[in-house]
């Protein structure tokens, strides 16, 4: 109950502080330049009707990212937030960070620092960057768990974008939105994406991924190489036996690249031994029906086998991972992918 109360008194004071901040943003007419994206990962139409945890998730651009060349002797990076969710199993940094990368010549995009709110209330945040001579590249990792009603930048910016050319699509649960990771960087798919010099579309969403129909048709008729499904968190094992293997068909249906399926990774110790064997069944059966109706661009990695010692130092809540739980996952990918040539 207490609990309660002060999240709701945290997201009274979201608002005012948020009217307050939108109003000195305005006064300030234009010293900063607006990026103007669209940082909603799914359209309202296709929602409607869908869980409210769907609605409400899809606001969020976990996995989302800015590419931004700028001249000068410092970059402002000012960020006005309409909405952040408070968790238990996340802080500030990690559920409403922005992680500012630059692009180095030889190792490409480091991490450079994180703009966060240091308080649950606090609404707008700014961080000034200093550059070197000539052109400076940053790539911005969005949140996790928050709505950004705006970014804006000083006034030397030479070019902002976000690339459209997609190699791999992710589907999941909370998990793959980024929780529980420390900051947005450090979510396996942004790894991934950062290791692999690829672009991928995080369709992760907390309290769903229950093998939506319509979602997966929409986001498999997305042109990419690779769609990585992490359906087995959220549905029930009654829910999994009956949508899984019809998720892959449909699916498949629309896409012809590679499919990675996953089995949970915290079994044991989020589930017992008995229901974690039974879901890996379903998956393992989802798999070699794909096998056995010539699929050959189909990987089955089974969870339990990533974690084989000490399993709770992985993990914040015994569900999701932490930022060394995070790590493995990414390299596990990253070997799939490269040694089965996936994204060629």
């Amino acid at each position: 109950m207490m609990n309660k109360l002060y999240r709701g008194i945290s997201r009274v004071r979201q608002q005012l502080n948020y009217l307050i901040a939108k109003q000195r943003l305005i006064d300030k007419n234009n010293q900063l330049s607006k990026i103007d994206i669209d940082l909603e990962r799914l359209p309202d139409k296709l929602v409607a009707g869908m869980a409210k945890g769907l609605r409400v998730n899809k606001k969020f651009p976990a996995g989302k990212s800015i590419y931004i060349d700028v001249e000068g002797e410092e970059l402002i990076i000012e960020v006005l937030y309409k909405f952040r969710r408070i968790l238990d199993n996340m802080d500030n940094r990690g559920t409403s960070g922005i992680d500012i990368y630059s692009f180095c010549e030889n190792d490409g995009y480091c991490w450079l620092d994180t703009i966060f709110p240091v308080n649950n209330y606090q609404m707008y945040v700014k961080k000034v960057v200093q550059l070197t001579s000539g052109k400076n590249r940053f790539k911005l990792y969005l949140p996790s768990f928050a709505i950004i009603e705006g970014i804006y930048c000083s006034c030397g910016l030479v070019n902002v974008s976000c690339k459209n050319d997609v190699e791999i699509v992710a589907y999941g649960s909370s998990i793959t939105q980024g929780c529980a990771a420390s900051r947005p960087g450090l979510n396996y798919l942004n790894q991934v994406a950062n290791r692999l010099n690829c672009e991928i579309v995080n369709y992760g969403f907390s309290e769903s991924a229950k093998g939506e129909e319509a979602l997966l048709n929409y986001i498999s008729s997305i042109p990419t190489k690779i769609f990585i499904v992490e359906f087995d968190h959220n549905a029930s094992i009654d829910e999994l036996q009956e949508k899984h293997q019809k998720a892959y068909m449909t699916i498949r249906r629309n896409f012809n690249g590679w499919i990675i399926l996953l089995s949970r990774f915290s079994g044991e110790i989020s589930i017992s031994l008995e229901e974690e064997k039974k879901r890996i069944n379903i998956i393992q059966n989802t798999y070699e029906y794909a096998t056995k109706n010539g699929d050959d661009r189909i990987f089955f990695y089974n969870g339990s086998q990533l974690f084989t010692k000490n399993k709770e130092a992985f993990f914040v809540d015994k569900i999701h991972p932490n930022d060394k739980g995070m790590v493995e996952i990414a390299n596990m990918l990253c070997t799939v992918i490269t040694e089965e040539g996936m994204l060629k």
